[in-house]
């Protein structure tokens, strides 16, 4: 936004300052994976896949059509077998809407309770977001907040929240190969758990709520001190 911002005719000279959104760290914070997975009664051996909500095929904002393809790819490729997966996927869906799916598919429905979808980000090993527009979205940051590493197109302002195999995956724009790419890279990964640790970390240092109040204070005091005395 900032970026567009400085496109602006009226608006290019002026001091921008960006705070991003804060989450409650306190509510969305990481559970023990495989108790996890028991309360959605997945199998803890399976490599969990979860995505916020499944819009119909012809929403091009939400990307749903490159993430059907991605899953598709990623399923016929050596190593990767079918039963070892589940995709896992929360929100409003409509019957008549729901795409075939090459791996074994759990609704869980709208969740209004934030600890209960903590635990359904925790139970994840990886969330997908194929959006094509989007500018900080929260089931980003709160993915990362349960420490469950993110895969998803480059754009809008989710790079400032996923860093590239730092702390989830960020695929080439609208190319569903690449984010198989990183499905399998991450499911692959020898050592997940310095991911996930990650991932929690990049939201307590950037995003947490004592980080951003302090942005915003010294914002306050800055514009204070530029006051005539």
């Amino acid at each position: 936004m900032a970026k567009s911002v400085k496109f602006s005719s009226l608006l290019a000279t002026r001091e921008i300052a960006v705070i991003p959104n804060t989450i409650e760290t306190h509510v969305f914070k990481p559970y023990l994976k495989s108790e996890a997975k028991k309360i959605l009664k997945i199998n803890p051996q399976k490599f969990v896949l979860m995505s916020g909500f499944m819009p119909s095929k012809n929403d091009k904002h939400k990307g749903t059509p490159y993430l059907i393809e991605a899953l598709e790819i990623l399923s016929r490729r050596p190593g990767i077998k079918k039963e070892n997966f589940e995709l896992v996927i929360f929100g409003n869906k409509d019957n008549a809407e729901i795409p075939e799916f090459p791996f074994k598919t759990t609704f869980l429905g709208t969740i209004n309770n934030d600890d209960h979808l903590a635990k359904c980000y925790s139970a994840a090993d990886a969330f997908i977001t194929p959006s094509l527009e989007d500018n900080l979205p929260n089931t980003v940051m709160e993915s990362l907040a349960c420490a469950t590493p993110v895969i998803a197109f480059t754009t809008g302002g989710i790079p400032d929240m996923v860093k590239h195999m730092q702390n989830g995956y960020l695929a080439v724009y609208e190319d569903a190969e690449d984010l198989a790419n990183g499905m399998e890279w991450l499911y692959h990964r020898p050592n997940k758990e310095e991911l996930q640790k990650a991932a929690r970390l990049s939201i307590l240092t950037h995003f947490s709520e004592e980080v951003i109040a302090a942005e915003h204070i010294h914002l306050y005091e800055t514009l204070i001190d530029l006051q005539p005395k």
